[in-house]
């Protein structure tokens, strides 16, 4: 969920695009839709065919409509190449999009008809409609998030969204076919869906807060739903006062840690910073961090991102009250150690906050934000840092008049460019959806430093038939739950769980379960969860 850079000149017919730029970025195209106005994007991504898809928002007189959902797909040269708009007799607004895989998918809201559904949408990347689906829901006060998407290994597109206050969960095939819709209750009062993940077993993770009808948001709740529609596990997390804020993301992290970040309340009515990890087997919460160095200040989150060796990423905008604010960039280590913390601020600036984070292969992390010269003029900009925090890169983009811009995502490829989406107000004072493209940066990065020995869990005997050992490292002191799942994620076995001493370590195995009956041949997982990481291995089981 993240976005486009060198000058050229262009125009084109229906939907110009207009360019313009400045001495750092590659390109800088903006989208004129078919109305010539109110066009935003909100999505980004370069695609499977070496192109940049951006979702957002357009206008079309022609149906009437105030907001219909928008695809655009620009070459590597910013040349547009198709735009696809939903172009139905009804309001669509796009609330998130799969974009980096073929096919396309978009999902959002869609008023009409005297209903309010759930609109999924696929495109190929040669611009045709490939299937649509629409999921009605009932609304309240509590569902205007809209739909959230996560694609699974298995290619299944996976849709959380709200209904009568409940959380819902659609699922499609990679072809259209709709497996399952089930609502999700968590029991505890009025939900809202803010995020979905999924992990390589086919589990599905709903995030959201459950509220008072009252009182309001008092709760974060993540919910695990196994791949038989049962919830396996509910984990909530509230504030200092019993309060929190509708801003929460999870992710799947490379181990199978399931990692999460958002606002709560703290007792001085601000905006307390949260960042923890959960085990995937049973939400046991393996480390909690809360971004706070002074207890009143102030860090409204905006996103979540993992790195590809599992550091996680967070950026937030705040910081002490009454003073200026910065955009925070935070990386912890897997385990949840900080590893380092930079923040950004121009000088003389009436504002800013950050709007997405993306680390590329290399490590370096990517932010895209908005600045505010005046309080009504706004740039947008871009971040980067190595992995060892160094700052690689920053880059404001203004318009060649007065008007404003403002960034919403931001994606990086494997060269390292890291292309923006948002929008911008035209000489007619109407916004235009912007595409900004950066050149990569050299790899030169300082690598993070060792950080001791890996966790190392294997068994002597794999596969085996009667008895087999199993057998685990630890670098240090931590306390661990070492577990048999099936392939489904459903855990059959607890070896060991409680304070473990660094060192090595060796545990029998049967091949039962809990009960103590015998498990039938297959295969199986292993999962070793500490404080500061998790393994998973294999394991054959012949009778």
């Amino acid at each position: 969920m993240r976005h486009p850079h060198r000058l050229l000149t262009l125009l084109v017919a229906i939907g110009s695009i207009v360019t313009a730029a400045t001495a750092d970025e590659v390109w800088v195209q903006r989208w004129d839709g078919p109305a010539g106005h109110n066009d935003q994007g909100r999505f980004v991504a370069h695609d499977a065919g070496g192109g940049i898809l951006v979702a957002g928002s357009t206008y079309d007189p022609d149906i009437d409509v105030l907001n219909d959902h928008a695809l655009v797909r620009l070459d590597l040269q910013g040349e547009l190449l198709w735009s696809r708009q939903y172009g139905d007799t009804a309001s669509a607004t796009i609330t998130d999009a799969l974009l980096r895989t073929e096919p396309a998918i978009t999902s959002g809201l869609r008023h009409g008809d005297g209903e309010v559904a759930i609109a999924t949408v696929a495109h190929d990347l040669s611009g045709e409609r490939l299937w649509e689906h629409r999921v009605a829901i009932t609304t309240s006060t509590h569902t205007s998030e809209g739909a959230r998407l996560v694609r699974g290994v298995d290619g299944r597109i996976h849709v959380g969204a709200t209904t009568d206050d409940r959380f819902l969960l659609i699922e499609y095939s990679p072809a259209g076919d709709l497996l399952r819709q089930a609502t999700i209750d968590t029991g505890e009062g009025p939900s809202m869906l803010l995020d979905i993940a999924v992990d390589d077993l086919g589990g599905v993770y709903l995030a959201g807060l459950v509220a008072d009808p009252d009182l309001g948001p008092v709760g974060l709740t993540i919910v695990k739903v196994d791949t038989d529609g049962q919830v396996a596990w509910q984990h909530g997390e509230t504030g200092d006062v019993g309060s929190v804020f509708p801003r929460l993301e999870i992710a799947v992290a490379p181990d199978g840690t399931i990692v999460a970040a958002g606002n709560y309340e703290t007792s001085c009515g601000v905006f307390g910073l949260r960042t923890w990890a959960m085990a995937p087997a049973d939400g046991m919460v393996l480390w909690s961090y809360d971004h706070n160095a002074v207890p009143c200040d102030s860090y409204l989150f905006d996103a979540l991102a993992l790195a590809p060796d599992g550091r996680v990423g967070v950026t937030a905008h705040g910081g002490a009250i009454g003073e200026d604010v910065a955009i925070h960039t935070i990386v912890h280590e897997p385990d949840g150690e900080l590893r380092w913390h930079r923040s950004w601020a121009p000088a003389d600036h009436a504002g800013l906050e950050a709007a997405d984070l993306a680390f590329d292969d290399a490590g370096t992390a990517h932010v895209a934000g908005t600045v505010w010269s005046t309080p009504q003029d706004l740039d947008m900009a871009t971040i980067a840092y190595a992995a060892d925090g160094q700052e690689r890169r920053v880059a404001t983009w203004a318009s060649l008049g007065s008007h404003s811009e403002r960034s919403a995502a931001l994606d990086v490829d494997e060269a390292g460019r890291a292309v923006l989406t948002g929008y911008g107000y035209n000489d007619a004072l109407t916004t235009d959806l912007l595409a900004v493209l950066y050149p990569g940066l050299e790899t030169t990065a300082a690598s993070p430093p060792a950080r001791g020995a890996a966790l190392d869990l294997h068994a002597r005997l794999n596969p085996f038939s009667a008895r087999t050992v199993v057998g685990f490292s630890l670098p240090r002191p931590t306390v661990i739950r070492l577990e048999v799942h099936d392939l489904r994620g459903r855990r059959l076995r607890t070896l060991r769980a409680g304070p473990a001493a660094a060192g090595d370590h060796a545990i029998v195995w049967r091949g039962r379960d809990d009960r103590g009956r015998s498990l039938p041949s297959g295969t199986y997982l292993l999962r070793l969860t500490t404080g500061r990481g998790m393994a998973v291995e294999r394991i054959g089981l012949v009778r």
